[in-house]
């Protein structure tokens, strides 16, 4: 199963020097306006090359739309 396939993309927000990454749930062409409708006009956005892992995907759990800050620590195991 590829990337895509999971519906999962991250995006880059810029906003002056300040960059965050992004994760949304839906369709690749929809990715960056998922994300970009939580902020206000002046930001910019992009697709990111990173790709999501399977298991990325598993722990996210994000519905069709949902868009939230990338924490990579919310993705590891807890043990």
């Amino acid at each position: 199963m590829s990337y895509a396939d999971l519906g999962l993309h991250f995006v880059v927000v810029r906003h002056g020097a300040s960059r965050e990454l992004w994760v949304t749930a839906g369709p690749r062409k929809e990715a960056v306006a998922n994300v970009l409708r939580r902020f206000s006009p002046g930001h910019i956005a992009e697709l990111s090359d990173r790709r999501i892992t399977a298991e990325e995907a598993a722990q996210l759990k994000l519905k069709n739309g949902e868009a939230r800050v990338y924490d990579p620590s919310s993705t590891r195991d807890r043990g």
